[in-house]
């Protein structure tokens, strides 16, 4: 599925995201791959599940019982979890080239979609709890181009939706919390703050 088709925004070029659904409609998802050389591997899964609480879902990694704990992720930019070995808890599997994970819907606690984007194969050796963590999103290039026009003089009675949201969350943001408005008057239009 395309991600310009979901309920809700994701990052980047949704129309180029293609995403996986896992929910009661398409209630088995198989995804197959390779690794470029025999090893263990730890799988982590980027997905979007901003309906759900956290649930577990059964996986099959290869011909072995495993375990997924997709948490609520209502973020744009996405989460991540990995694949845990249900008999003995690790969570690194034996891969000599081709993987076949095979994913099943949690009927019972799963309230919506999960939405899987992509699986990663980690080699063990290589693997940190900071792959779980997404990078922080670098959108100023968005912000530039939607608000620089005359300046960044973004005058309160014409600016958009977009970039009054993203000017207050810079602003607050930068000097830790919101302020009191405090205009001066030989430097306002007025006197009374003008609401932004």
């Amino acid at each position: 599925m395309s991600a310009d088709k979901l309920p809700f925004q994701i990052a980047g070029e949704p129309a180029e995201v293609r995403l996986m659904s896992l929910d009661t409609v398409q209630s088995t998802l198989e995804i197959e791959g390779f690794v470029d050389s025999p090893g263990q591997y730890v799988f982590v899964v980027h997905y979007y599940s901003p309906d759900n609480p956290p649930v577990f879902t059964d996986v099959l990694v290869q011909n072995d019982f495993a375990d997924a704990m997709f948490h609520y992720c209502p973020s744009i930019s996405g989460c991540r979890t990995i694949i845990v070995d249900r008999k003995t808890g690790l969570q690194q599997f034996r891969i000599e080239d081709k993987y076949l994970l095979t994913f099943y819907a949690n009927n019972t606690f799963q309230k919506g979609p999960i939405y899987i984007d992509y699986i990663l194969p980690v080699p063990f050796e290589s693997f940190a709890d900071s792959v779980l963590k997404p990078l922080p999103l670098g959108l100023a290039d968005e912000f530039v181009e939607e608000c620089a026009a005359e300046n960044f003089g973004n005058r309160p009675e014409n600016v958009s939706d977009y970039c009054r949201s993203k000017i207050f969350s810079i602003t607050s943001e930068f000097i830790g919390a919101a302020m009191a408005c405090d205009c001066n008057p030989q430097g306002s239009l007025d006197f009374a703050c003008a609401d932004y």
